[in-house]
């Protein structure tokens, strides 16, 4: 009986494993004004949306999930899914005091396509 016992007990152990939710560091989540109407917005999920005016229409987009960058650069974070995602490897830099995100783009449809923005959170968070 100890035996069964401990199959089950190990069985349902490693079927929990693993599955924890992503979660974002609560004073990142927000929506940050960058310049020429553009906005990244953080969720608690860890998604990141890049939205922008492009002729006229709003357009958002989910560049990706974010997480702690491998990089030795504290407040790092990279994009790191999902696997259709362009924007894998994009980095973003975020302040000591979570007020800007600079994003240093990394984009493999356009791999001339190596700009950095600087993201403003704004003021109702």
């Amino acid at each position: 009986m100890p035996r069964l016992f401990i199959f089950i007990a190990l069985t349902a152990l490693l079927s929990v494993v693993g599955c924890v939710t992503p979660s974002a560091d609560t004073r990142l989540v927000g929506t940050y004004i960058g310049k020429e109407s553009e906005s990244l917005t953080i969720l608690p999920d860890t998604r990141v949306y890049h939205t922008r005016l492009a002729g006229g229409q709003e357009q958002r987009v989910m560049i990706g999930y974010a997480a702690a960058a491998s990089s030795s650069l504290p407040g790092s974070l990279s994009i790191i899914a999902s696997d259709t995602s362009p924007f894998i490897g994009t980095l973003l830099q975020v302040s000591e005091d979570f007020r800007t995100v600079t994003v240093r783009w990394q984009n493999y449809r356009d791999p001339k396509d190596t700009r950095q923005t600087q993201f403003v959170r704004r003021g109702d968070g």
